[in-house]
């Protein structure tokens, strides 16, 4: 865990969650933003128009801010800040482990979407995704 996910870790454990919120919440790398397109358009009546929108303004990755370096922290939204005056439903993606998902996505019962594929497609897609990532690979 990095110092930004720790510092940063109660905004999404305690984050509040709405009841009609959507959530794709997967590993990276297992069609997350495919999941993500399609639930949106099925979400809003195929609006195509609306899906020029970029997909981070439409569907909120709530902890991206948290795996960026902090000094770059400022050039990003927060999606925490962003998505607690969003519209409802709000569409919300998630990458975080089971244990640092927000506690109310087990009260408030809101859709969850879970995106599995098979390990070793993700790991070389993982792969290819990172190996131009400085001080990722």
């Amino acid at each position: 865990i990095t110092k930004v996910f720790a510092k940063n870790y109660k905004t999404f454990s305690d984050f509040e969650v709405r009841e009609d919120d959507v959530w794709v919440i997967s590993f990276p790398k297992c069609g997350t933003t495919w999941t993500q397109e399609m639930v949106w358009l099925l979400g809003n009546n195929f609006d195509y128009e609306g899906a020029e929108v970029p997909i981070n303004l439409r569907f909120p990755f709530l902890e991206f801010g948290v795996l960026i370096f902090e000094k770059f922290m400022h050039e990003w939204p927060n999606s925490a800040e962003m998505l607690k005056n969003a519209p409802s439903p709000r569409y919300i993606k998630s990458h975080l482990d089971i244990e640092s998902l927000p506690k109310q996505l087990w009260t408030k019962r809101p859709k969850i979407i879970y995106v599995a594929r098979d390990p070793k497609d993700v790991a070389i897609s993982y792969f290819h995704h990172n190996k131009y990532w400085k001080n990722f690979s």
